[in-house]
């Protein structure tokens, strides 16, 4: 099973869009995270965000390069404020693949929660368009089953 964890695009400021959706830079970081995804895209069951503008957006340019008839939907699981750990219950009980868009703090808590099990300096700093690949994979026989990071891609890299 694997998560592909992102953070939102780049926001337009409070002042621009009480809303703050992508900004044109985000939008253009996120579309080339999109192109490098695509071809084949990878494959999801379930797609998810924090249902705010930005992270939406995120979401439906996203899953234009997954292999997935998925409609992105949003939870509570994701907003900035949610308990990381209701999102880590949701991920530990699927079998499924699953695309999620969310926010700072709760992407790189959630992050932490998965590989390290505590909440204390999370491995992974997300800036605005980050992804990272996670798989919950079998662990030896009689032992609960892993998270392990698989890639991060971050907009410089692209």
């Amino acid at each position: 099973m694997r998560v592909y964890l992102a953070r939102h695009g780049k926001a337009k400021s409070p002042m621009e869009d009480p809303a703050r959706g992508l900004n044109p830079q985000g939008t253009s970081e996120v579309k080339k995270l999109a192109r490098f995804l695509a071809n084949p895209g990878p494959a999801v069951s379930t797609v998810l965000h924090s249902g705010k503008s930005r992270a939406r957006e995120t979401a439906d340019i996203l899953v234009a390069s997954f292999s997935t008839d998925a409609t992105p939907r949003p939870v509570a699981e994701l907003q900035p404020d949610a308990d990381p750990e209701e999102m880590v219950h949701f991920l530990n009980a699927t079998s499924e693949d699953v695309l999620a868009v969310g926010h700072l703090p709760h992407v790189e808590l959630l992050v932490s929660l998965l590989l390290t099990g505590g909440r204390a300096r999370p491995p992974v700093r997300f800036g605005p368009g980050t992804m990272v690949c996670m798989e919950r994979g079998n662990a030896e026989s009689g032992k609960a089953e892993r998270w392990t990071l698989v890639w991060v891609v971050t907009p410089d890299l692209l």
